[in-house]
């Protein structure tokens, strides 16, 4: 599988995970610490990282963006 399809997988399963995370909360009243509250905020950005990576074209920039969603994913 290419990079890119990778990259928009990630970000695509990053922000379906936050969305069970939401679900869970406001349907079946689950309420989060401020550790799952910082994971969401965690997983969003590796998502939006990973999106921008997979949009662009540059391959320096690319690394550059994976460097951070491996930071991020380090972090949380």
């Amino acid at each position: 599988m290419a990079p890119t399809r990778w990259l928009v997988a990630m970000a695509l399963l990053c922000f379906a995970l936050v969305g069970v995370a939401l679900v869970s909360q406001h349907v079946y009243g689950m309420q989060p610490c401020p550790w799952c509250i910082l994971q969401r905020v965690i997983f969003l950005a590796i998502g939006l990282l990973a999106l921008v990576g997979a949009l662009v074209g540059v391959a320096l920039l690319r690394t550059l963006l994976l460097f951070g969603v491996l930071l991020l994913a380090l972090a949380g």
